[in-house]
């Protein structure tokens, strides 16, 4: 059920159907009121049409949330249904990026910094900017244990690996 809402909010998010986008996050909080990826989106769509204040209350709301959701500890057998949602909803190339990155502006602009902050990290990973960065990270480590190894070796071999690695993110 949460990957299937997920998936009609990223549907009509993208299709730019903020009036539905608003329905499906009204629908996510009846089921789930502690969601906070149906709040955030509520606020935007609220937020995009021009209900400012209401907004305000939903990010403010966020806020207040986050703060409880980062106090669970995983003790229990079953993750929270609004943990399961935001997973779903910032797995990579869910098409909600550019959404988490209007809504990291949108708090941010409400001085809301540090859900601003998660909302641009969930922006990322929806990019699928995780992977990418691990991957970046691991080949940069790989690379920098080549060169210690030749370092240690002959200097001539090294200068001639350190030449060649430039070339390949040229």
């Amino acid at each position: 059920m949460i990957t299937a809402l997920v998936e009609y909010l990223s549907s009509f998010y993208q299709a730019g159907n903020v009036a539905q986008m608003e329905v499906i996050a009204r629908s996510m909080l009846a089921a789930i009121p502690d969601d906070l990826v149906a709040l955030q989106f509520l606020g935007l769509a609220l937020y995009q049409t021009g209900r400012v204040d209401e907004a305000y209350r939903a990010f403010k709301s966020v806020a207040a949330k986050q703060v409880q959701q980062d106090e669970w500890d995983g003790s229990t057998v079953c993750e929270p249904a609004g943990v399961a949602t935001f997973r779903a909803a910032t797995r990579a190339h869910s098409g909600l990026a550019d959404g988490w990155h209007r809504i990291g502006l949108v708090l941010n602009k409400f001085g809301f910094h540090k859900p601003a902050a998660r909302a641009f990290e969930a922006a990322l990973a929806a990019r699928g900017m995780n992977e990418a960065m691990s991957a970046c990270a691991e080949r940069t480590a790989e690379i920098s244990s080549s060169v210690g190894e030749l370092l240690a070796g002959s200097p001539a071999t090294a200068r001639n690996l350190m030449h060649s690695e430039r070339y390949l993110y040229e």
